[in-house]
């Protein structure tokens, strides 16, 4: 074919989403292989083995055509079922979310398209049909309530409220710019709010899995929503034998950091209960008050080498960042923390009731965009 010659606009469409696609399943699939590898490498090897596997995992990405090819893929706006998709309003591990207006009603949405395997297995989509009536029934004011779940073709989306707000990583980010940080109060209050939620969640036999600053929102009435509530095995095989896009490699999460991840789900995201979410939740009010995670990074510090320091290092010492941090609040952080499920705080609501005591509703009004914080 002439290369100066252009395709009529059907084909050209055709051959582009067939190169989209075809640079997606390389992607995955050599994703697929190296989420094995971290998990092995995590589970069995020792601490002065990690820098040489994680030596050649770097290599390995560094020439991987695959996820060159796909960065350098824009990808159209897809059209989704009855609703048409206005404009994108972020990307994550999960999936893509769309700002979106229903066809016949008009209602403006928030469209979540997820990340999983192509091809979904009858199987797939009947655990998928089953989760989302799960999802679809929990009604509480600090979880972002769902209404739509279907397919797109081999797709799935899941269709949930329409919520105007910043994610709490979008408030520290804000925040740090202005040279400011946010306070022991609205910290406290933002936290107990998301376990507040997450107790509920977790009553209905819903774990999160994936909770961090990115996935609680704070709206303009001053309440936390969490976001991506039971989507983290949405699309994944039920089959441990099987390849599955896991909470590791789903949308290049590889490349991140298992930050808010807990000791257990390192080692096997099939051995966590609502005590990994009490974990998170203890590494998010850290990160708000310190303005990092727990585990500092080190330059160039490989995703296996923070693992390994998250699975065996000790709890860091709170009160040696903060000195005025009350003792018995640095307490409380402390026991989220701990490298034992056993030995945290058995329940999110638990955590919600010790952290009642410093907890600051007007703190956290103070932090929306445009007010100015009052002392505490």
């Amino acid at each position: 074919m002439d290369p100066n010659k252009r395709l009529p606009t059907e084909l050209d469409s055709l051959h582009n989403q067939h190169e989209i696609d075809t640079a997606k399943a390389e992607a995955d699939n050599t994703l697929i292989d190296i989420d094995q590898v971290v998990r092995e490498a995590v589970r069995d090897s020792e601490p002065c083995q990690l820098d040489a596997r994680a030596g050649a995992l770097i290599s390995r990405l560094a020439d991987l055509q695959t996820i060159r090819r796909l960065a350098a893929v824009q990808e159209p706006l897809p059209e989704v079922g009855a609703y048409e998709l206005l404009d994108e309003l972020g990307r994550g591990g999960m999936g893509t979310v769309y700002r979106a207006k229903h066809r016949q009603l008009g209602k403006i949405q928030a469209l979540k398209i997820i990340h999983g395997p192509s091809n979904l297995t009858p199987e797939i989509r009947a655990r998928f049909r089953r989760e989302v009536q799960a999802i679809g029934a929990l009604k509480h004011p600090n979880i972002i309530a769902a209404h739509d779940a279907d397919f797109e073709g081999d797709v799935p989306y899941l269709v949930m409220d329409y919520v105007e707000g910043e994610s709490l990583a979008e408030i520290q980010k804000r925040l740090k710019s202005e040279g400011k940080t946010v306070s022991v109060g609205a910290a406290c209050e933002l936290v107990r709010q998301a376990a507040v939620g997450l107790q509920y969640a977790h009553d209905q036999k819903i774990t999160h899995r994936d909770i961090k600053p990115g996935n609680l929102m704070l709206d303009g009435e001053g309440v936390v929503r969490v976001l991506d509530l039971g989507l983290a095995r949405l699309g994944t095989q039920d089959d441990a034998s099987e390849h599955e896009a896991t909470e590791l490699t789903r949308g290049g999460q590889i490349l991140g950091t298992p930050d808010f991840m807990s000791p257990e789900q390192l080692q096997s995201s099939r051995e966590v209960d609502a005590r990994t979410d009490v974990y998170a939740l203890g590494v998010t009010l850290f990160s708000l008050l310190v303005g990092r995670p727990a585990y500092r990074g080190q330059p160039g510090e490989s995703f296996i080498a923070k693992a390994a320091r998250i699975l065996h290092e000790p709890v860091p010492d709170l009160r040696k960042l903060i000195p005025e941090l009350p003792k018995t609040l640095a307490d409380i952080i402390h026991k989220c923390l701990a490298k034992s499920p056993d030995e945290r705080y058995q329940t999110a609501g638990e955590l919600a009731e010790a952290l009642s005591k410093w907890a600051s509703p007007d703190a956290v009004k103070a932090l929306l965009p445009g007010n100015v914080p009052s002392p505490e």
